[in-house]
């Protein structure tokens, strides 16, 4: 079989390969790309863009069709065909298929074979479906699912409360759906500091949430058309369907790695070589370290200036994650337990909104802003809050953080009067006076 020669094989085209096919083409290099589903991924299509539609139209009063109709046209009716056109305007060979790698270098699909200088693998991750007695039996799908059905069940159980469960829940209370969602863990919302979860809780009870934490699925059964849950606690739930929402894992498998002999959860180093293989990279889901369109692209940028010689850039160290719920929480670097685990003496400094004046004049609900510093050297380490438009107030601790700010130079930046971002002022001059 004779291979067709090119600068770079990757397989998978969602946001990471999309982002690093075509800067890779604007630099003269012959990019073939191979996806077998929707070109553009999940993000565009059953996630991101989908959710942020139905959540917009959840809390602001929308009736359930025009919130569909909505969605059906921010997703382009799940038609990936502009993706693909652009891409291969661009001058990307786009192969509509699966692919593996078959030798160094050498990838397969459709009886074709690539010669590549790099092979990139992007092939994102899948949800994670834990062992459920009786699952099997019962109506249940992920988000993907959920995002772009036609109709929302009338009651749901989620299984999950971190930002895949949480923002399903507040769409479905939004569309006054009943919702309950179960998390095994204390805290909701992924890696924030307890306060920020708790304020989280509350958000989604005056919502119409009902939320169990610490509280595990021992087993379901079919009920009445719907599921029948079974909680850790002796309790049981009944809904019409049940959304799993419980993490995602990278997708490693049939690609063909363990004939290179590589492992099946390989480890990709900083420049996203795989195994050490300087060959192969992975960016995106299926690495690990950014699980976020963000993040996705960003790494897209990097490793297109590294295969062509140049200096990458950042990395994805100072990387910001946003739940978003209504209001929406948001979270950059170490909660203080984390940076205790690693060995830190960590101070914390926490605000409220009713801390800033921007809490009266827009009549705010009250949210909660934490902040975590190195006692010794002022570093700041981390910061987690929820509250209106918290999603774009992280963004100032993204760039203190991207500067190599401490805590004590962050309580002496300005913000303007009266904004919401002044919320993280009281906070930063908390852990300063925590500080001693």
């Amino acid at each position: 079989m004779t291979s067709q020669l090119v600068d770079v094989a990757i397989i998978g085209l969602g946001s990471a390969g999309e982002a690093l096919a075509e800067d890779l083409v604007g630099r003269g290099l012959h990019v073939v790309g191979f996806e077998p589903g929707l070109v553009g991924g999940e993000c565009p299509f059953t996630a991101c863009m989908p959710s942020k539609s139905l959540l917009h139209d959840a809390v602001t009063g929308a009736s359930w069709d025009d919130a569909r109709a909505h969605r059906d046209e921010v997703v382009e009716h799940l038609d990936d065909g502009s993706h693909a056109a652009a891409l291969e305007q661009a001058g990307v060979t786009l192969v509509r298929s699966a692919a593996t790698i078959v030798d160094q270098g050498v990838v397969e699909a459709e009886g074709r074979r690539w010669r590549a200088r790099y092979v990139v693998l992007a092939t994102g991750s899948s949800p994670v479906v834990p062992p459920i007695p009786g699952i099997d039996d019962v109506p249940w799908s992920t988000s993907d699912e959920l995002m772009v059905a036609p109709d929302l069940p009338d009651s749901l159980l989620i299984l999950g409360g971190g930002a895949i469960g949480c923002e399903a829940a507040t769409i479905m209370a939004g569309f006054d759906r009943a919702v309950t969602i179960v998390e095994g863990d204390s805290l909701l919302g992924g890696a924030v500091d307890p306060a920020v979860s708790d304020r989280l809780a509350v958000q989604l009870r005056d919502a119409g949430v009902d939320v169990c934490t610490k509280t595990e699925l021992t087993g379901t059964a079919p009920a009445g058309g719907g599921v029948r849950a079974t909680l850790s606690t002796g309790a049981t739930i009944d809904a019409a369907a049940l959304l799993v929402a419980t993490g995602q894992s990278p997708n490693w498998s049939d690609l063909g790695l363990e004939e290179l002999g590589i492992d099946d959860e390989p480890e990709v180093d900083d420049e996203y070589r795989v195994g050490g293989r300087d060959w192969l990279r992975a960016i995106g889901d299926v690495n690990g370290r950014s699980p976020w369109t963000h993040g996705a692209n960003h790494e897209a940028r990097r490793l297109a200036r590294m295969l062509v010689g140049e200096a990458p850039g950042a990395s994805t160290e100072h990387m910001a994650s946003c739940v978003f719920t209504s209001p929406p929480v948001g979270a950059i670097g170490l909660t203080a337990e984390a940076a205790a685990e690693q060995g830190r003496e960590v101070v914390v400094g926490s605000a409220r909104y009713s801390d800033v004046a921007r809490y009266a004049t827009d009549e705010l609900q009250d949210g909660v802003v934490v902040v975590v510093a190195d006692r010794e050297t002022g570093e700041l380490l981390g910061c987690s809050g929820t509250g209106a438009r918290f999603d774009e107030v992280i963004g100032i601790v993204a760039a203190l953080q991207h500067c190599d700010a401490t805590v004590q130079s962050a309580a002496e930046l300005v913000l303007p009067f009266p904004t919401i971002g002044q919320v993280l002022t009281p906070a930063f001059r908390d852990a300063v006076d925590a500080m001693g």
